[in-house]
């Protein structure tokens, strides 16, 4: 069973820096760092801005980190931007290092030829639809923008290697090392297993939503507040990445979706800040983080979009690293469907 049949393409870079008394940067940071390099590596005009470019619509930079609604589309034609093509997300922020993010199990360990006294940083990838076609464009992009330097101290990061998540066989492969061309498979969609009998939902990286222009505290989190903004993100990554729209009774889905119940366990608020280059100010990050469970009596209908989320993550920024989520499986249930 698929859920939209929009192929993911799953990547986990490593980088090794040297040892600092510092912070690491934030996806935010990488983000941005990704954003300034691959503009200069495909820019064939030169201008400070993108608005009027003869070249837009046909541009990668464009494509991958802008993603302005396509001229002929039937879907949000008055907004400025539609969802990106990828999200990000840095593993081990959360102690999450070496997991699985559907299972928890043990994922690929940090090998890729870190010499002695280096320190590891891993960045995980995704790429929805097409945009994996773009692969070799991004790491590249990526491997220059690490040699530029990350963060407000411009640290250096060199790449020393990429996996792949294979969602067939649930592992990694090693994909490229320096020096040779990335060998990446095609994307894959996501395999539904059998609902288990509880869920319990983690989410590993702030999840910030708003309703009605307000954030949501862990005090007002609904399961019909996420699965809203879940199924909106899911459909439009479809529509505007994959090759076709999902065709469902949304208002009907989202009424049901008042019924699930959620439990909080551990959730709590947590606060997070980034400062934007570009507005010249510092801005909030701060989101949802914790454990939640949910009543699975009316969960099925609901099922197959809440698992392949954890690859969509969920809310805002995204491409910065939030909203990722696991779901908690019992050791005891069948995954072979």
């Amino acid at each position: 069973m698929t859920v939209g049949h929009i192929d993911l393409s799953i990547f986990r870079l490593i980088f090794s820096s040297e040892p600092l008394e510092t912070f690491s940067p934030s996806g935010s940071a990488w983000r941005g760092a990704f954003g300034h390099e691959l503009r200069r590596m495909v820019c064939v005009t030169r201008e400070k801005v993108c608005t009027g470019c003869p070249v837009l619509s046909s541009c990668l930079y464009t494509y991958i980190f802008e993603s302005p609604p396509p001229e002929n589309t039937e879907k949000m034609r008055l907004y400025r931007t539609v969802p990106h093509p990828y999200a990000l997300f840095l593993p081990g922020s959360d102690g999450s290092e070496g997991q699985n993010p559907s299972s928890g199990e043990e994922r690929e360990p940090l090998d890729h030829d870190v010499e002695r006294g280096s320190l590891a940083t891993s960045l995980d990838l995704t790429l929805y639809g097409h945009a994996g076609e773009f692969f070799p464009h991004l790491l590249h992009a990526f491997s220059r923008a690490g040699e530029r330097g990350v963060g407000s101290q411009r640290r250096p990061y060199t790449l020393t290697g990429a996996s792949q998540y294979d969602l067939g066989s649930e592992s990694w492969d090693r994909i490229y090392t320096p020096g040779r061309p990335p060998r990446q498979k095609a994307g894959m969609p996501v395999k539904i297993p059998s609902m288990p009998e509880r869920v319990t939902l983690r989410f590993i990286s702030p999840l910030r939503i708003s309703v009605e222009k307000d954030l949501v505290t862990p005090d007002r989190l609904t399961f019909g507040v996420i699965f809203r903004t879940l199924l909106r993100r899911i459909s439009m990554i479809r529509y505007f990445h994959g090759d076709s729209a999902l065709e469902l009774d949304y208002a009907s889905l989202f009424s049901k979706a008042e019924s699930v119940a959620l439990t909080p366990l551990s959730l709590r608020w947590e606060e997070g800040i980034r400062y934007s280059s570009r507005q010249k100010t510092a801005m909030n990050m701060g989101g949802i983080v914790g454990n939640c469970s949910l009543d699975t009596t009316d969960l099925a209908p609901f099922w197959p979009f809440l698992w392949e989320g954890q690859w969509m993550q969920v809310g805002k920024l995204t491409t910065m690293g939030l909203g990722r989520y696991v779901i908690n499986v019992p050791k005891t249930t069948d995954l072979s469907l």
